[in-house]
């Protein structure tokens, strides 16, 4: 397959990659861009993931996109390639290969892919209804199974598990929130603020099992439980 020429390459669909188009184009007018995603949408804000977009349901996915419709192509002059996926690159040529075979060679090339959510290499981490959150999908099939859970358990008192309990609470699901740590936000509070924080959303319905870990999750075919390592069962 043919070798496709761009003066700049940007890999990732995020905001970072909406940023550095803006950054090209006040420096470069005319230089020729590819951005290159594996997602289905144009760069889109991932924080209302766990908040607004979560909580409501007939929100539209254009609401979270970072430009208006049709902005990369007729207003920056960006060649947007959606549900690439990019396996290599080779720093030598200047060239980046997507799964499809399609290779792209630039003078500049930007990895701006983010981050990936941990997963939990524990038995049972692949049952249907375990899940994780950093796209748009997975914020809808999130929703989806709200609508027939009662409880959750989430794994992790960082923000986007303390955001998601409370967008939880207001989908009418009990979560209970498992950390490691003696306390949540140990990283950023002192011991007296982590206990307000944890008062604040267990006074809206949020439940908290701090210092456990997961040993597994188990059910028959789907998740049923979470048992923890001090032998609980949730």
């Amino acid at each position: 397959m043919s070798t496709q020429d761009f003066d700049y390459i940007i890999v990732g669909g995020g905001l970072a990659a909406a940023s550095a188009v803006d950054g090209i184009r006040e420096l470069d007018k005319r230089g020729t861009i590819v951005l290159l995603t594996d997602e289905t949408e144009p760069p889109y804000h991932r924080p209302p993931l766990s908040k607004e977009y979560l909580q409501t349901a007939d929100a539209p996915r254009t609401l979270l996109h970072v430009k208006p419709e049709g902005w990369f192509e007729s207003e920056a002059g960006v060649t947007l390639l959606l549900e690439t996926s990019i396996v290599s690159l080779d720093p030598r040529s200047m060239t980046v290969a997507a799964a499809s075979g399609e290779v792209f060679r630039g003078r500049r090339i930007l990895l701006a892919m983010g981050g990936r959510p941990r997963t939990l290499s524990v038995p049972g981490g692949d049952l249907a209804g375990v899940h994780s959150l950093r796209t748009v999908e997975d914020a809808e099939t999130i929703r989806t199974a709200a609508q027939h859970a009662s409880r959750a358990v989430l794994v992790g008192a960082g923000f986007i598990g303390m955001e998601l309990a409370a967008s939880l609470v207001k989908l009418g699901v009990d979560p209970v929130v498992v950390e490691l740590e003696d306390r949540v936000w140990t990283r950023m509070l002192p011991a007296e603020l982590s206990r307000f924080v944890a008062d604040y959303f267990e006074a809206r319905g949020v439940e908290f099992r701090l210092g456990p870990s997961v040993r597994e999750f188990g059910g028959e075919g789907r998740l049923e439980y979470a048992l923890m390592d001090d032998g609980e069962r949730i």
